[in-house]
């Protein structure tokens, strides 16, 4: 009886120890914490026509110069004229970066993201803008913009 009451005893404080030492890998967004200013921009498209000027408008497509992103899951862009700045909550999880301007939910934006090292690459899927408005009669397949960001 001594043994297993030993056991159960051993068996739990595995348990209890091992569930303390995993981390919520849930929750990625650590990675992304930091200050990140703009290095290069890349447009990567498909198109039946126009495959050119969809990859110059694509490059054009704004993003800041410079982001922050804090272990509270804020964020705040530094733009040239200050009165460009904006601010919001972010949520960075599984590669995938949605930014709540001014911290309102119907206020969005969600992109494909992704650390290595000093590198962040944000990328900002365009298709369906481009199929439906931007140029609707060139067979748009595949319109994404990438930024790259480096650590400060």
């Amino acid at each position: 009886m001594k043994s297993y009451k030993l056991f159960f005893t051993l068996l739990l404080s595995t348990f209890f120890v091992f569930f303390l030492s995993c981390s919520n890998d849930d929750n990625n967004e650590d990675g992304i914490v930091g200050t990140w200013n703009f290095t290069k921009v890349e447009a990567d498209a498909a198109a039946n026509s126009d495959l050119d000027r969809i990859k110059e408008q694509l490059k054009r497509e704004d993003f800041s110069p410079k982001i922050t992103f804090l272990g509270n899951n804020t964020f705040k862009t530094f733009h040239t004229n200050e009165a460009n700045n904006e601010e919001g909550t972010y949520v960075y999880k599984d590669n995938t970066l949605t930014l709540y301007w001014n911290g309102d939910k119907e206020n969005s934006d969600t992109y494909g993201a992704t650390v290595s090292g000093n590198t962040l690459k944000i990328e900002d899927d365009n298709t369906e803008d481009y199929k439906a408005h931007d140029f609707p009669n060139s067979g748009v397949t595949k319109a994404i913009t990438v930024f790259y960001f480096t650590r400060q």
